[in-house]
């Protein structure tokens, strides 16, 4: 949920929710490098992860004895590479961590249901980052990707439906992912909420819309197991996603393409997996 004015409150050199605040400051988390430094409860490193940037799952003790979890991202000297294509994507006077939650609340305030951001910070010098560190509430849920590796049957229609009308909605509001695989949508099964995580890339591109959101359309049907979902499912998602009851020529040209791309996301990857593989045998 988009944060209400006053919701906010800048300790240090931090913007912090009001609601965590008194949390980091009995964690002694009251500055950037506070953050920087701190040492984690967990670290949830990944293959193909630089080292520059570093993903920590934090404890901290709420009011009344309760206990909150937060997610912190840690960017430190990101390399010329990645400093010059923030700066290519017109973010100049921010740093990396400033991306995320620049969309996570622009998102939440288009009615996008996202992770909830806590605090962030950073350090420029010019439009050189140094560091920067965004910290993140945890998600209710898992992720799509381990609800439908942990079940033996298809996805429920209503589930299928659901995800269409939530992605049709994101692209509808203007926005492209361009990560959108099933490990960044989390399913609350009790409320029964999706949310979008890792905006990173996220982007609002003003051309080419319709060739971003084929691949986030094929980056979903790639990551979707064959024992998840039917072809019958996919084109129901399809025409779900499109408003329609059925699928004209251009609908049916819009399945050729995602497929088409779902396919070569499956080429790229498997390059991928070769190569870090040979990385860790080397």
């Amino acid at each position: 949920m988009e944060a209400g004015q006053g919701a906010y409150v800048v300790v240090g050199d931090m913007t912090m929710a009001r609601e965590y605040a008194g949390a980091f400051q009995r964690a002694g988390l009251t500055s950037l490098d506070a953050f920087l430094r701190h040492s984690a409860s967990q670290s949830l490193g990944k293959p193909g992860l630089p080292s520059w940037r570093e993903r920590v799952r934090v404890e901290l003790d709420g009011t009344g004895g309760g206990e909150r979890v937060v997610y912190v991202k840690r960017f430190r000297r990101p390399p010329i590479g990645a400093q010059w294509g923030r700066v290519v994507q017109g973010v100049v006077r921010h740093g990396t961590a400033w991306i995320e939650w620049h969309w996570m609340r622009r998102l939440a305030a288009d009615g996008i249901a996202t992770a909830t951001p806590v605090a962030f910070g950073e350090r420029m010098r010019g439009a050189r980052e140094e560091a920067s560190v965004l910290v993140s509430a945890a998600v209710p849920g898992v992720s799509l990707e381990s609800w439908v590796r942990d079940r033996t049957s298809r996805c429920p229609r209503v589930l299928v439906t659901q995800l269409a009308e939530f992605v049709g909605r994101f692209h509808g509001r203007g926005y492209v992912h361009r990560d959108l695989y099933l490990s960044h949508v989390f399913f609350d099964e009790r409320s029964g909420e999706l949310r979008l995580i890792d905006l990173q890339r996220v982007m609002r591109p003003r051309w080419r819309r319709v060739r971003w959101q084929i691949k986030d359309l094929a980056a979903l049907d790639y990551s979707t197991p064959r024992s998840a979902a039917t072809s019958t499912d996919r084109v129901r998602f399809l025409r779900r996603y499109l408003g329609l009851r059925r699928l004209g020529e251009s609908g049916r040209r819009l399945v050729r393409r995602v497929r088409a791309k779902s396919m070569n996301i499956a080429r790229h990857d498997q390059r991928r997996r070769a190569r870090l593989f040979v990385e860790r045998v080397n």
